[in-house]
C-alpha cells in the first residue's frame, strides 16, 4: 500500500540530537512531494520553533503545534486554536506554585515563566525560544487562556510523581502528557495531535488508513494509534514502542529515512 500522507514528529524523530534535520530523510521528503505524497509536521513545539524546518522541507500543509492545540498554515494563518480554559489554567498554576514546581505557559507562541533559573534557562537554550519572566506568580499574571502549560522537572522521581498526580485529578478535563523525561505538558482536554490530523486530513479528502505516522514521545501515541500505520523510532520509551505498529531505527540512525525507503521505494534492507 502506498500511503498518501506522512505525519512526522520533529524532536528525537525527524531531527538529529543537534536539532538539525536528518539529511537523508530531508532529501527523501523533497523527492516524495514531487510524487504527490503529502507531509505534515506534528510537534509539541511552537509555530515559530517549527516553521524553519517546514520551510526547509518545502511543506505546504498546516503545521500542527503544541501537541495539536495550535494549528497554523506555513503562510501564518491560524487554522485552529484550542486553549486551556483560563480558570482551569489558574487552578493548575496555583497547585504547581504551592508544590514548588517550575511551570511555564504559552499564550499562542509567546512563552512566560515566573523567573529565570537553571531550568528555564536550559529550556530557552534547547527550544530556541526566548521567554518573558513575569517576576510574579503566573496564576496572578495571566489574563488569556494558555495554549499549553509546561512543567520543567529534571528530577525523575518528582517528574513521574507529579505526572501521575495531575493525571489522576485532571485527566477528564485536560490532556497531560510528556515528550521528554523532564517535561510535563498540559493542553486542553480532548486535544492532541491525532485530532488535529483528523481535521486536516478530512479537509484534504484523505482517510486515516492512508496516513503513515512516525514519532517518539507519549505525546505522539495518539497519532501513532490513529494512523493507518504508526511507527515509533527505537529511541522512544517502551510504552510508545509497545503502542506502535512497527519500530524503526533511532533518530540518530536515520530511522525516518529507513521508513520512507521501505514504504515508498520498496527497499527491503532499509
Amino acid at each position: 500500500m502506498e500511503y498518501k500522507l506522512v505525519a512526522l514528529d520533529l524532536d528525537d524523530t525527524l531531527l538529529l540530537d543537534d536539532q538539525t534535520l536528518e539529511p537523508e530523510a530531508r532529501d527523501l521528503i523533497l523527492q516524495l512531494q514531487d510524487r504527490s505524497i503529502e507531509f505534515i509536521i506534528a510537534t509539541g513545539r511552537t509555530y515559530s520553533a517549527a516553521i524553519g524546518y517546514v520551510r526547509e522541507l518545502e511543506i505546504s500543509t498546516p503545521v500542527v503545534c503544541h501537541n495539536g492545540a495550535y494549528v497554523r498554515n506555513p503562510g501564518g494563518e491560524v487554522v485552529s486554536h484550542d486553549p486551556i480554559p483560563l480558570e482551569l489554567a489558574r487552578e493548575i498554576l496555583r497547585y504547581c506554585e504551592e508544590q514548588g514546581l517550575e511551570i511555564c505557559v504559552y499564550i499562542e507562541d509567546s512563552l512566560y515563566f515566573r523567573r529565570r533559573n537553571r531550568l528555564t534557562h536550559s529550556y530557552e537554550s534547547t527550544s530556541g525560544i526566548q521567554g518573558r519572566a513575569t517576576e510574579n506568580f503566573l496564576s496572578e499574571e495571566i489574563e488569556s487562556p494558555p495554549t499549553k502549560m509546561l512543567i520543567l522537572e529534571d528530577d525523575e522521581r518528582r517528574q513521574k510523581y507529579y505526572l501521575e498526580e495531575l493525571k489522576e485529578f485532571y485527566q477528564k478535563r485536560l490532556n497531560i502528557t510528556t515528550s521528554k523525561p523532564e517535561f510535563i505538558e498540559i493542553i486542553s482536554g480532548g486535544v492532541d495531535k491525532s485530532r488535529a490530523l483528523q481535521e486536516i486530513t478530512a479537509g484534504m479528502g484523505i482517510e486515516f488508513e492512508d496516513v503513515l505516522a512516525v514519532g517518539n514521545g507519549f505525546n505522539d501515541l495518539g497519532m501513532l494509534k490513529w494512523a493507518g500505520l504508526g511507527i515509533a523510532v527505537d529511541n522512544a520509551p517502551a510504552g510508545v514502542r509497545e503502542g506502535a505498529d512497527r519500530i524503526t531505527a533511532s533518530n540518530e540512525e536515520a530511522g525516518v529515512a529507513r521508513v520512507l525507503k521501505r514504504i515508498f521505494f520498496d527497499d527491503e534492507e532499509a
